[in-house]
């Protein structure tokens, strides 16, 4: 893991070439949905150090990421987002919680205790920022199909409509000042969309939290496709948008979302 460190950091195209299959998630994740309730959790939390799993990158979950999520990021911009800046979260993650020795704590763990401590907020950015970014490749993909029933009978009953929703949705992102997210989630028993400034995600509120959806709306996402039209980025994120995983997510327990997809 040194040289791979090593490498990244002086070239992190070079990882690409090498494969992200040796980052991956470990196989004890496989599964977890299944048994995850709040007692086995603890547990979990509790007999298994995360300093084994805190580097790694999700590999790019697309078929053929050299052809770009079209047409919402170019080839161009996938490469540079993906190989450079999550890269360069999870390589700052891994250096920090090395040297403030919190390198125990898997990444939902990690987020919701550096919340809010203001001597741990730099930690806390990148930490989110690599699960925000783990999320976000998800929710998009290059072979876009329809909602599913379920998903429309399940935006229907809390926006009126499927348009209503990617109506909100779409004004909310429209409306983050400067940087930032925003999801769709369950949360307290509600179903809410809202924006999250810079780093922030819902997995910093008190649990149980189920994340359906994101938008990256940090400058970097678009600038490079669509310069200032922030409009035009979030118009084409309709185009890719990834329904299925709204449906699976429904069916998941809130823990096992946070754990499973980082």
């Amino acid at each position: 893991r040194s040289t791979i460190l090593m490498l990244a950091r002086r070239c992190p195209l070079a990882l690409r070439s090498l494969g992200t299959s040796l980052l991956v998630r470990p196989r004890e994740f496989e599964g977890f949905n299944q048994r995850c309730n709040r007692e086995s959790l603890l547990q979990f939390e509790q007999t298994r150090p995360v300093a084994q799993t805190v580097l790694r990158m999700i590999p790019i979950p697309f078929g053929k990421p050299h052809k770009g999520v079209k047409p919402l990021i170019s080839a161009e911009s996938l490469a540079f987002h993906y190989n450079e800046i999550h890269i360069r979260h999870v390589l700052k993650m891994h250096a920090d919680v090395k040297a403030t020795g919190l390198d125990h704590y898997y990444l939902p763990q990690l987020i919701r205790r550096t919340a809010l401590q203001p001597e741990t907020a730099y930690l806390f950015s990148t930490a989110a920022e690599v699960w925000n970014h783990n999320f976000f490749w998800r929710c998009i993909t290059q072979n876009y199909k329809p909602p599913s029933a379920e998903v429309v009978e399940y935006l229907s009953k809390h926006f009126g409509s499927v348009e209503n929703f990617k109506q909100k949705f779409s004004e909310e992102a429209l409306n983050i000042f400067g940087n930032g997210w925003v999801y769709l989630y369950e949360h307290d028993q509600q179903v809410k969309i809202s924006s999250f400034p810079n780093a922030g995600t819902p997995l910093a509120l008190p649990d149980p939290v189920r994340p359906l959806l994101c938008l990256d709306m940090w400058e970097h996402a678009y600038f490079n496709d669509f310069l200032h039209d922030r409009k035009a980025y979030i118009e084409n994120f309709w185009k890719v948008i990834n329904w299925k995983l709204i449906s699976e997510l429904l069916t998941w327990h809130p823990e096992a979302i946070a754990y499973r997809l980082s």
